[in-house]
């Protein structure tokens, strides 16, 4: 679905000057959009996956939780779908929903970079950024306290770094910021990431002293191998 405009070599007197009807394919080039074997491959194969990835995927697992919410602490159901939910509190156990959604638009805005411009791209990841750093201070969806506070501030130094590359970038009138301007705040961002990862390595640390990490690992390995034993052949 990735399409683009191309100049047209035709155009006469000043072919740098037209864009070309349509748009084109950005793997071949050659090939206009929505025309020839790109409409059936579009048709037929990308609209589906689409529809599975960005549609079935997150309403599946927010389905499955919800529709099942009297059997989350069943160890049977905790087994299977665990992952899903097991580090979210119980009243948000379908935040992987969420996650899955955000990973879509994410995935989506950097596919689509091409054509949406670099403005419009870095604009689509700090709306994402802004709208999940608000729901996770609404919500608190995380069991734990100390992982709450390290996803939201991770959230919070992606927020800062996209809007920080939106005053990079020159302005509709073209006015473009000054080399000390990008100095500057190119050192207040990286100052800020690099106190983000200090804080994630000293909440991590604080982590593995309160949980005994060779008791975690082995417990972490005990349950991979039962996972892994009716796969085994016998």
């Amino acid at each position: 679905f990735v399409c683009v405009r191309l100049d047209d070599p035709d155009y006469l007197p000043y072919p740098w000057t037209a864009a070309a009807s349509g748009t084109f394919f950005l793997q071949d080039l050659n090939q206009q959009c929505w025309t020839g074997w790109h409409w059936y491959w579009a048709l037929f194969y990308g609209i589906p996956i689409v529809a599975l990835a960005c549609v079935a995927l997150p309403v599946g697992i927010a389905a499955l939780i919800l529709l099942n919410k009297a059997n989350l602490p069943d160890p049977c159901f905790k087994r299977k779908h665990g992952s899903l939910y097991r580090i979210f509190r119980p009243q948000c156990a379908a935040w992987g929903a969420v996650v899955v959604l955000q990973t879509i638009v994410l995935v989506g805005a950097t596919v689509f970079g091409l054509a949406l411009g670099p403005y419009h791209q870095t604009l689509a990841m700090s709306a994402v950024f802004a709208v999940t750093l608000w729901l996770l201070m609404l919500l608190r969806p995380l069991k734990h306290r100390q992982q709450q506070h390290l996803l939201a501030s991770g959230y919070a130094a992606l927020f800062a770094t996209t809007l920080a590359a939106q005053s990079f970038m020159p302005s509709f009138d073209g006015t473009t910021p000054s080399i000390g301007y990008c100095l500057a705040m190119g050192a207040c961002i990286l100052a800020f990431n690099l106190a983000y990862l200090a804080y994630a390595i000293v909440q991590l640390k604080r982590s593995l002293k309160a949980e005994q990490p060779v008791a975690r690992l082995v417990s972490l390995l005990v349950s991979v191998l039962n996972k892994a034993a009716p796969l085994l052949p016998s």
